[in-house]
């Protein structure tokens, strides 16, 4: 138990205590008489329980509280443990090498669209991350030029648009190939496969899950590594995450997917 909670327990007895005494005293009249206060009794002693009711029912609360806190403590060190361990034999035996594409970036916070409809009510700056990112690729490797607002518009008239939670995986591949461009799926278990695709200068588009990029789920774009194996992004929500480098392993435990499911990597060039 906490420091905290100790101490909070403690002033609660201290004030339990101190209304008992204040409760149980007699008081002095005058003529040196001595009124008991008994006709207040009933009315004591239903307060009285209230008041053990209610300090019984805050330190249950308190202890309770802590037993969550910790529990979700060590259940976030446990996840943390896990997905080291899976970065760490998900890149086992990769060869890496250096390369980089320069990318046409775009945000979909960016405000020539960020309060644009993606769909009937969605935002694209909340949901759009998708055809942000097809947005960023078509630019860099067609002759065409795309914002994300009218990739956006494109995803949602080709019914490729998921009102409320943001694209339908379909989206990347199949927009891809409108556009000119060739795909290829990855899984999570192919580090190598993408390791040299982004050495030979494609780009992959990822599905993140829930971690360092999103809580819940976020297309970015990986544009590079490193022979470090770090791995260079364009995220269409944070300039700053666009501007740092990390490690495949991280990517690859973080990606929303597995082995036998739609992605999470799609490599176009």
């Amino acid at each position: 138990m906490r420091l905290e909670i100790i101490l909070q327990i403690f002033l609660f007895s201290s004030i339990f205590l101190i209304l008992v005494a204040y409760y149980n005293r007699t008081v002095t009249i005058p003529n040196d008489k001595i009124w008991n206060i008994a006709k207040f009794y009933y009315v004591k002693k239903s307060t009285l329980i209230s008041i053990l009711s209610v300090f019984i029912f805050l330190s249950f609360s308190l202890q309770q509280q802590e037993i969550v806190t910790e529990s979700k403590t060590v259940q976030w060190i446990a996840e943390q443990a896990a997905n080291q361990a899976t970065a760490k034999e998900l890149t086992r035996g990769i060869t890496y090498y250096t390369a980089k594409s320069e990318v046409v970036y775009y945000n979909q916070e960016d405000i020539r669209w960020a309060n644009e409809k993606y769909g009937k009510t969605d935002l694209i700056s909340v949901t759009g991350c998708g055809p942000t990112c097809l947005a960023m690729v078509v630019s860099t490797l067609t002759d065409i030029t795309i914002n994300p607002k009218q990739m956006a518009d494109w995803s949602y008239q080709n019914g490729y648009c998921a009102e409320g939670s943001g694209s339908y995986h379909t989206l990347i591949e199949n927009a891809a190939k409108t556009f000119g461009l060739q795909v290829e799926q990855a899984t999570v278990l192919e580090g190598q496969k993408i390791v040299d695709a982004l050495s030979d200068n494609k780009l992959v588009i990822a599905l993140m899950g829930k971690g360092t990029f999103t809580s819940s789920g976020h297309f970015i774009v990986l544009k590079g590594i490193t022979e470090q194996g770090n791995v260079l992004v364009a995220d269409p929500k944070s300039k700053k995450n666009t501007r740092k480098t990390f490690p495949l392993g991280l990517i690859l435990s973080e990606a929303k997917g597995s082995a036998d499911s739609l992605g999470p990597f799609w490599i176009i060039y």
